[in-house]
């Protein structure tokens, strides 16, 4: 348990956070676990600077429940957290709200899994995510095991369309099987299904596409 000594209760953070912890959060270049989370959270929802950097967190809130530090402090201290990232949209694909609700701690795996679903920094958004266009070939990459993994290159979009669902759908029956909260298995199966329809999507239209110029 950390022990720190008492910090002015009532400060306020990123203009809507209230730190009303009892102790003090810093202490000798140490940070307080609890409250480097929250404040990430505040930071990624509330600050300007950072929605430049990364503009997905445009619109991101925290719930009610979370204003208070030490509401938020009680929620974590409730949960696995150790070793584990929080996750605001492993239940809800698109979710922008940080609450006790919709927020779940994850291995660094399985986050990281997610988040390559929804890879918003795609530069060809006419292509599905994990396929690229290089040099007139369709090449393929994805994450699994933790680690991003180049599977080939290929002459048609429904090809390399093909692989890389055989090797996502692989990798999250591995996932889903290493989860014992059937709340985050649930999550899981509705990334798959926006997956699966944005390639089905992407593949629709680049075959239609196609179509048009050949006649």
């Amino acid at each position: 348990m950390i022990n720190l000594v008492p910090l002015k209760r009532r400060q306020n953070l990123c203009g809507v956070g209230i730190l009303d912890a009892d102790y003090q959060v810093y202490k000798n270049g140490a940070q307080c676990p609890y409250y480097s989370i929250w404040s990430g959270i505040l930071s990624r929802c509330y600050n300007t600077k950072i929605h430049a950097k990364q503009p997905t967190y445009i619109g991101c809130t925290v719930a009610s429940e979370w204003i208070r530090f030490s509401k938020f402090k009680a929620w974590m201290e409730s949960q696995k957290w150790e070793g584990m990232d929080l996750d605001k949209d492993i239940l809800v694909p698109g979710n922008k709200v940080y609450g006790p609700k919709f927020c779940r701690f994850v291995s660094h795996e399985l986050n990281s899994f997610v988040a390559n679903l929804k890879r918003s920094s795609r530069k060809r958004t006419d292509l599905p995510v994990g396929v690229t266009l290089h040099n007139k070939k369709y090449g393929v990459k994805t994450m699994i095991g933790g680690k991003m993994v180049y599977l080939g290159a290929f002459d048609t979009l429904l090809d390399a369309s093909r692989l890389y669902l055989e090797a996502k759908m692989s990798e999250l029956e591995r996932l889903v099987s290493l989860q014992d909260d059937v709340e985050i298995v649930h999550g899981l199966m509705r990334h798959a299904e926006i997956l699966l329809l944005e390639h089905q999507n992407c593949v629709n239209k680049h075959n239609a596409l196609l179509l048009s110029k050949v006649g």
